[in-house]
């Protein structure tokens, strides 16, 4: 019964359309997407350290730009983490998450039996339409 209940969802996703941009995204857009999904989760708006978007390159020959946005958080618990992600997919289904790295914070101390806190590196993946204008005679 779960097998074809993923089965499904797995056909549907693949039969759904793929969200992309119009135009590339702001450093003030993405900060305010992370701070929703923050908010939304519970995590402290201050264990994200850095947003930073960087210019869209693009993809092979085609029509579309990619752009990539580093975020990092620190001393957040996985259950923090994969509720971040999932929010940040929620409020805006054109965003993926293309990477990530764990680190073990410095001095974290992991015989004390608390809940493990990691150092997270994210890379935020968006795709724009934007075709390229034929050359010029």
């Amino acid at each position: 019964q779960e097998c074809q209940t993923l089965a499904t969802q797995i056909e549907n996703l693949r039969a759904a359309p793929v969200v992309v941009e119009e135009e590339a995204r702001t450093t003030a857009s993405f900060n305010r997407l992370c701070e929703s999904a923050a908010s939304t989760t519970g995590l402290k708006t201050d264990a994200i350290v850095e947003i930073v978007p960087s210019a869209p390159r693009r993809v092979n020959d085609t029509s579309y730009q990619e752009q990539v946005t580093s975020v990092e958080l620190r001393r957040v618990t996985l259950k923090q983490l994969v509720e971040f992600a999932l929010a940040i997919r929620r409020l805006d289904a054109g965003l993926h998450v293309s990477s990530l790295a764990l680190r073990v914070p410095q001095g974290e101390d992991k015989a004390n039996g608390s809940n493990e806190m990691w150092n997270v590196q994210l890379a935020l993946t968006t795709y724009i339409y934007a075709p390229k204008l034929p050359a010029s005679p």
